[in-house]
C-alpha cells in the first residue's frame, strides 16, 4: 500500500467515526475505458449541511495536477467545502475550522 493510500485510509476512517459520509473516488483507465471526472479529489462525501466535501491526499512535496487545482478552485467558488491534505491531522484542523466557523 502506497503512503498516500495509507493517508486515505486513515482520513476515510476518520471520517467514518465522526459520521461524515464520505468514500474512496476512484479514476483512471482500465481496458480503455476510462472512470470517473478527472480532477476529482480522492475522497469526497458531503457535510452535515448538506455541502459537497472534496479532500485532495499528495503526499510531501505532492504535486497538484491543473486538473485538481481547476476542480478544486472551482468547487471551493461554489460552495463547496474543498482542501489539500497530506494528513489525517491536518483534516482533522481543517473540519475543525468548519465546525467552528458554521456554529456561530
Amino acid at each position: 500500500m502506497s503512503e498516500e493510500n495509507e493517508i486515505q485510509r486513515q482520513i476515510l476512517m476518520w471520517l467514518k467515526l465522526n459520521n461524515i459520509e464520505s468514500w474512496r473516488n476512484n479514476t483512471g483507465r482500465r481496458g480503455g475505458v476510462s472512470y470517473g471526472k478527472k480532477g476529482l479529489p480522492d475522497i469526497i462525501g458531503y457535510l452535515p449541511d448538506g455541502r459537497f466535501l472534496g479532500i485532495e491526499v499528495k503526499v510531501e512535496n505532492g504535486i497538484l495536477s491543473k486538473e485538481q487545482n481547476e476542480f478544486i478552485q472551482r468547487a471551493c467558488m461554489n460552495g463547496a467545502y474543498c482542501f489539500v491534505t497530506n494528513s489525517v491531522t491536518d483534516v482533522i484542523l481543517e473540519l475543525q475550522k468548519y465546525v467552528i466557523k458554521n456554529d456561530r
